[in-house]
């Protein structure tokens, strides 16, 4: 059975210490999420994170809705971060 909200897209940063993460996108489907992550790179971040972006997660929500995890699908790496925020989103590799 589908839950509301079973996918979304975190952009993981670098050059901090520890794992840092923004959440981009919250979806019912994977291809949903897929299809809107890179917009909401340029409308969610704030333009001194962005440059941090090196990698974009596509988790799926597992056990029941009061207890569970969020576990990787699959992952976009983004191949060079921008020192500007664009004014288009980013493209991602060709799988």
């Amino acid at each position: 059975m589908s839950r509301s909200g079973n996918w979304r897209a975190v952009a993981r940063l670098r050059g901090r210490e520890g794992r840092e993460e923004a959440l981009l996108y919250v979806g019912d489907t994977k291809a949903e999420v897929e299809e809107n992550w890179k917009t909401a790179v340029g409308e969610v971040l704030a333009p001194e994170v962005y440059p941090r972006v090196n990698r974009v997660a596509i988790q799926q929500w597992n056990g029941s809705s009061n207890s569970g995890r969020w576990k990787d699908d699959s992952e976009v790496v983004l191949s060079v971060a921008p020192r500007t925020k664009p004014a288009t989103p980013p493209e991602a590799p060709a799988e």
